[in-house]
């Protein structure tokens, strides 16, 4: 059951990734930033994809919750 979780796990965040390099190259920035959100809470230690969350809340403007989230990956 493990080898199948994790393979469907991958696939899902490959999937995920394709969405957020589509949205993003369509200029969907507030599509693109949720997606990077899902893509980084499905695996918080894909240090790529939590980068990306994080310069999509800094590129939106969204520091207060840059700075809460960056807080609350230090703890």
């Amino acid at each position: 059951l493990q080898p199948v979780r994790a393979r469907l796990s991958a696939a899902g965040a490959r999937a995920l990734q394709r969405l957020l390099d589509a949205q993003q190259s369509a200029g969907l920035g507030r599509r693109a930033l949720a997606t990077a959100k899902r893509l980084a809470v499905l695996d918080p230690w894909d240090e790529a994809a939590v980068r990306q969350w994080m310069t999509l809340l800094a590129l939106d403007g969204q520091h207060g919750e840059l700075s809460r989230t960056l807080d609350a990956l230090l703890d």
